[in-house]
């Protein structure tokens, strides 16, 4: 059981992976189009799998 500043903590450090997750896709996406192939293919040459949470 998390008390409240727990929770907290909790909910500020899932806003900040999210943001790194955005910033991260949005860096996959801009080399796939500097590549001219497709996100999903440049994720496969990389071997880069997407996050796998819960």
């Amino acid at each position: 059981m998390l008390n409240a500043e727990e929770y907290g903590e909790l909910l500020k450090l899932t806003a900040q992976i999210e943001k790194l997750d955005v910033e991260r896709l949005e860096y996959l996406k801009e080399l796939a189009c500097i590549r001219q192939i497709s996100l999903t293919a440049l994720m496969k040459q990389l071997n880069i799998q997407t996050p796998a949470y819960g």
